[in-house]
């Protein structure tokens, strides 16, 4: 048995490995066992896994390397959350997603991304080195420099191609609702900010009752919910919850219980100092509301309050009639309204409260009532010509621009899916003008995509007399403004009044009626 260090064996090991990773891993495995080997096991292993890192950076290997798929390298699940390695792993991972390719805006951020997280570990490992002269803080900083060195390269081979054949930035977003955490998303959002000071207003501590906000399917309800915490500042708990998941969440029989359940987990994440008391152990929905009353006298003391928006809020009315709920939460609602000051409901809805029925309209009397309709066309012709501050303005000219705000009327799901054709179709074609062929056929794109999913939607809530209506404007008849379908239709975005009469609002949508409205 030999219990003190043989001299050589880290240099040993790391030669070894070069010939054979096998075999030096073998040895480090067995003067991990050596009590007198041991300290050399773990050098060698240090230095061959900062060689292994290096050379992965040298050789941009960045889809093994972000699985640490490399001789050396633990596996990732044994690594504990705040380990050092961890880091290279992440960076790896946006490395490799930028270098395959594709939209030059995105791989700049991956890029920038990698790079803020190699240099944040810098820092990290300097703060926390727990002596001067630790060697794995040390050499791990070496590590970081041969990475960024390989990131600088990286940012200069996406330079020089994009000053070879600049992309128009893929900015506009056609899938789920705009998420505050990306900047672009912020960027995009246009139009709402009047609405988002009217909420405000209607959260003053002398006001009572509900809040209703009416929008169609895509108008941004879900994206305004998302981008009020930063608009309401500090003082407002949010508290945002989609009734869409009713049925399955437990909770359709006393959506209240819901309510309760996600105002008391944000108020202990916004507000630790408040002593949040328990749920109650009742059912009654008039318990949740005393519950809610207790809170408001500790939310008073520390000067803040609540807006509860909850979202596709018309699934109660499907579970009213299916069997699986009851209107018992539209008391809940009416009473919170009529008791509460520092605590209110923000109802979101893709109708108002009459077209839900009697009982809605009965219990929601009171609701404060606001409407979220097409952009302004300020606004629209802003989100398609300069949807970021980077957008080239040669991509869509005055002419082009009419053409698609006619077609569109203001929707911005609609202006963003033909911005988003237009551009996939010019940046295919190495052009970064469209003409008037490119806007009709990206209106066609707008159409079919819209056909799979807005407008059978915008269709199906509507009434036998109003789909009549609909059909016959779009066949060419002009039935008139003087109906009480169309006065529905026109309250609802669907119609406006024109010079000739009734008019669509998106004539995008008119031509999915004449085409597709059975």
């Amino acid at each position: 048995m030999i219990y003190l260090p043989l001299p050589g064996l880290g240099g040993f090991i790391v030669d070894l490995a070069r010939v054979d990773s096998d075999d030096a891993a073998q040895v480090l495995q067995e003067t991990a066992r050596s009590q007198g080997q041991r300290r050399v096991s773990r050098t060698g292993l240090l230095e061959l896994q900062a060689r292994t890192l290096e050379r992965a950076a040298r050789e941009a290997d960045w889809h093994r390397a972000q699985s640490f798929a490399l001789p050396f390298l633990p596996p990732l699940t044994d690594l504990e959350p705040t380990d050092p390695l961890r880091r290279y792993a992440d960076a790896a991972g946006n490395l490799a997603a930028a270098s395959l390719g594709g939209d030059q805006r995105r791989q700049r951020n991956l890029i920038d991304q990698a790079e803020a997280q190699i240099k944040g570990q810098g820092i990290s490992l300097i703060s926390t080195a727990p002596k001067k002269n630790d060697r794995r803080t040390s050499r791990l900083l070496q590590v970081n420099r041969v990475w960024l060195d390989a990131i600088a390269k990286l940012r200069a081979r996406l330079e020089s191609e994009v000053a070879a054949n600049p992309e128009i930035p893929k900015v506009y977003i056609t899938g789920p609702a705009l998420d505050p955490r990306d900047p672009d998303a912020v960027r995009i959002f246009r139009g709402r900010r009047d609405l988002m000071e009217v909420i405000d207003h209607d959260l003053a501590d002398d006001r009572r009752a509900a809040l209703f906000l009416i929008g169609q399917r895509r108008m941004g309800k879900t994206s305004l919910l998302r981008m009020l915490p930063p608009h309401l500042g500090n003082r407002t708990v949010l508290v945002t919850l989609d009734f869409q998941g009713l049925s399955g969440s437990g909770h359709g029989a006393h959506p209240h219980r819901w309510v309760a359940e996600a105002t008391r987990g944000a108020i202990a994440d916004a507000i630790p100092r408040m002593t949040v008391p328990a749920l109650p152990e009742s059912d009654a929905w008039g318990q949740t509301l005393a519950w809610l009353e207790a809170i408001e006298a500790r939310l008073e003391a520390h000067n803040r309050r609540v807006l509860i928006a909850i979202d596709e809020v018309e699934r109660v009315q499907t579970g009213i009639d299916e069997g699986w709920s009851t209107p018992v939460f539209l008391d809940f609602v009416r009473a919170a309204g009529d008791r509460l000051r520092h605590i209110r409901l923000l109802l979101v809805s893709a109708h108002p409260p009459a077209r839900l029925g009697a009982t809605w309209a009965d219990r929601l009397i009171s609701a404060v009532t606001r409407d979220l309709g097409p952009l302004p066309m300020d606004d629209a012709e802003g989100l398609l010509r300069l949807p970021v501050p980077d957008f080239p303005a040669e991509v869509f000219d005055d002419t082009a621009a009419q053409a698609v705000l006619e077609q569109t009327g203001g929707h911005p799901f609609l202006i963003q899916l033909v911005g988003d054709a237009v551009v996939a179709r010019l940046n295919g074609d190495k052009r970064r003008a469209a003409t008037a062929k490119d806007i009709r056929r990206a209106l066609d794109v707008a159409l079919n995509r819209a056909g799979q999913s807005l407008f059978p939607d915008l269709w199906r809530v509507l009434d036998g007399e109003q789909q009549a209506l609909l059909r016959a404007l779009a066949e060419g008849q002009q039935p008139g403004i003087d109906s009480r379908a169309f006065r529905s239709l026109r309250d609802l975005h669907y119609l406006r009044e024109g010079a000739d009469g009734a008019a669509y609002v998106f004539p995008l949508f008119g031509r999915w009626v004449r085409d597709h409205a059975a």
